[in-house]
């Protein structure tokens, strides 16, 4: 973009030009009801040796694990509007936030998951299978089948260990009412982990050659 009519509403778009100075599209103009202008950001690689030719930027990782993330909230939400058209209905209606917040937070540990397991993973074949040995006994252990507060000893301490089970605590909460953990811990948990396992995921990408 080399120029702003803002009155006109029009915006000038310079010449294009390829890798040997001929031009491929001249200066032109166009007209625009709504015009949205995003900068983005460059990673700067402070003129490191090897840098910008070998290292995946953190920026990546997070692109790629906010954007799962946003695909796995969207299909919660469709899940929640189903079970409000069946009957079912918040005990707190002003919670919701609450609880799209810790669908979010949900989202995006689940999705780190997936991010730093890919990373070290060779073979993107056995992903899915490795995925299953981690989510479906995350899931299961997260109390999402059966209260915590009636559970045997050993696997109430396997409960509060799995890092799902402050999801799924947080979420109950928000729409039934009641933290088996509170809802401070629940928060603190799922973020803390999900930095973490962000910061496993961005360190093998890094070492990848793009």
């Amino acid at each position: 973009m080399i120029g702003l009519d803002r009155t006109k509403k029009e915006v000038w778009i310079a010449a294009t030009h390829d890798e040997e100075g001929r031009q491929i599209t001249p200066p032109r103009a166009f007209r625009y009801d709504t015009l949205v202008i995003a900068v983005g950001s460059v990673t700067n690689d402070f003129g490191t040796p090897g840098a910008s030719q070998y290292a995946v930027p953190l920026e990546i990782v997070l692109g790629r694990t906010l954007g799962s993330a946003t695909v796995a909230l969207i299909q919660g939400s469709i899940v929640f509007l189903v079970c409000l058209a069946a009957g079912f209905r918040p005990v707190h209606p002003l919670l919701l936030p609450m609880a799209l917040l810790f669908m979010a937070l949900i989202a995006i540990m689940c999705t780190a998951i997936g991010t730093a397991v890919g990373s070290v993973l060779q073979d993107m074949q056995g992903f899915q299978l490795i995925m299953n040995f981690i989510v479906l006994p995350l899931f299961f252990f997260s109390s999402a089948l059966f209260p915590v507060p009636d559970l045997p000893g050993p696997v109430w301490l396997v409960v509060r260990l799995n890092p799902l089970s402050y999801g799924v605590d947080g979420l109950r909460g928000a729409l039934n009412g009641g933290f088996a953990f509170g809802v401070a811990t629940d928060f603190a948990v799922l973020s803390g982990l999900a930095a973490i396992l962000l910061a496993i995921g961005a360190w093998p990408f890094s070492k990848i050659e793009a």
